[in-house]
């Protein structure tokens, strides 16, 4: 069944497009012409089709689940518990804004950021390397 066309001044490009495409579909899908016509003497003869469906059979048992969840998990739990860790250790020097992890992500030399203010205490380095 057609879209009922709306006023052209009001519809834009695209859905008038659409509405066309839609159009012209349908008359095509519901042309005599077009159809299938077994008494055809070009029509193709019937084709046996063969469906087989298909699944998945693998099922794994609560416990092998628990178990693989459960490392992961601890694992996650570890290394965040490592990192909080690093971070404490150092009495958190650095601090979390913007241009301190984007200078660090950029890889800016140790000369260029220690002896910036932002240390804790105002710990200012003449010279800094990395060994």
């Amino acid at each position: 069944m057609p879209i009922p066309p709306a006023p052209v001044e009001n519809q834009p490009l695209l859905k008038a497009a659409i509405e066309k495409l839609f159009n012209i579909s349908m008359s095509m899908a519901s042309s005599p012409d077009l159809l299938y016509q077994p008494s055809n003497p070009f029509a193709p003869p019937p084709v046996e089709v063969t469906y087989s469906l298909q699944g998945n059979i693998k099922s794994d048992s609560p416990a092998r689940l628990w178990l693989a969840y459960g490392l992961a998990l601890g694992v996650a739990l570890i290394d965040v518990l490592i990192g909080l860790w690093a971070i404490a250790s150092i009495r958190g020097s650095f601090t979390a804004n913007f241009s301190t992890v984007f200078r660090v992500a950029k890889n800016v030399d140790v000369d260029a950021f220690t002896g910036e203010s932002h240390l804790p205490g105002g710990i200012r380095f003449q010279k800094s390397s990395v060994k």
